[in-house]
């Protein structure tokens, strides 16, 4: 058992790893770089922070979960308050009906269902849509997905409706000390840290890998009142085009849109919304759909709201 307050004794913690057993991480507030068991379970509750957990089942059941990377041998379980993850893969993957979040790339063998988790990308939609999606499955050794030839193939399929390729609109201008815990026992290792000052603060916002080396990352210069009604006006938008299909066929440009407007990342939206809808019809053009006059509509407006983000 390891407890007392880590963060103030050691700094910041670089790994906590076992390497035969479990782990079980009780806390107000938390944070690591990677949390590791290989052959055994991590069990989490409180608000915890890593870039990378992995073993070989995980289970977050109360609190904030945040993580670059969350890896599963064989299960993954997020049924805490909220999670924020870039990537998500197990066999088996489920989420608490309650829990709110976003995890932008899942991959699992099970249905998902419905989930107030927002994002859900399949991995190679995750490496189609995100810059730099690749290389966070690299560096985590998790597999490249590759499309089936029938699906990179648009030879033979049905061209989208020619009013749907109109042009919206003009194209956009031009460390502290670090400390490793490492247990090695086959007994499970819990650590419980006490909150001394209070509830934790709002954790830092673990951004998308589309924003690395992004100037979008340096944030939008809007006011806080322009920032919630520009969210408000997309958000709208974005519902009203959620609203245009069924919930198991919502493109994944629209749900990674949405990810970026709750994130309120406008820079890089404007940047890159031409993309996003040229995106979209690559979609519609692969299933063979035709993209409705509401989600046409609705792009036009996403896009005239995008002026009012000042050029950087």
């Amino acid at each position: 058992m390891i407890e007392g307050d880590l963060a103030a004794s050691l700094g910041a913690i670089k790994q906590v790893f076992s390497e035969s057993g479990s782990l079980e991480i009780s806390a107000a507030s938390f944070e690591a770089e990677s949390i590791e068991a290989p052959q055994g379970e991590v069990r989490m509750r409180g608000n915890v922070k890593a870039n990378a957990v992995k073993a070989k089942t995980i289970r977050h059941t109360d609190g904030k979960m945040q993580a670059k990377v969350i890896i599963g041998e064989t299960e993954i379980e997020l049924t805490g308050k909220t999670v924020k993850a870039e990537v998500v893969v197990a066999p088996k993957v489920s989420f608490g009906a309650d829990t709110k979040g976003r995890a932008t790339a899942v991959e699992c063998e099970n249905a998902l269902g419905s989930s107030k988790v927002r994002g859900r990308l399949s991995l190679i939609d995750y490496v189609e849509i995100v810059s730099g999606a690749e290389d966070v499955l690299a560096d985590n050794d998790i597999p490249i997905p590759v499309a089936d030839d029938d699906e990179e193939d648009d030879d033979d399929e049905p061209p989208v409706e020619p009013e749907a390729q109109e042009d919206l609109v003009e194209e956009p201008p031009g460390e502290d000390a670090e400390a490793e815990i490492e247990v090695e026992d086959s007994e499970a290792a819990e650590i419980d840290v006490e909150d001394t000052d209070g509830p934790a603060e709002e954790e830092e916002e673990l951004h998308l890998a589309a924003d690395e080396g992004e100037d979008a990352g340096e944030g939008s210069g809007l006011s806080p009142e322009v920032e919630a009604e520009l969210t408000e006006q997309l958000t709208t938008a974005l519902t009203s085009i959620a609203e245009s299909y069924t919930q198991d066929e919502v493109p994944p440009p629209v749900v990674f849109l949405q990810s970026l407007v709750d994130e309120r990342r406008f820079d890089y939206i404007k940047m890159q919304i031409n993309s996003i809808w040229s995106d979209l019809l690559k979609y519609h053009q692969k299933k063979g759909l035709y993209i409705s006059n509401t989600v046409t509509h609705q792009f036009q407006q996403i896009q005239l709201a995008m002026r009012q983000i000042p050029d950087a």
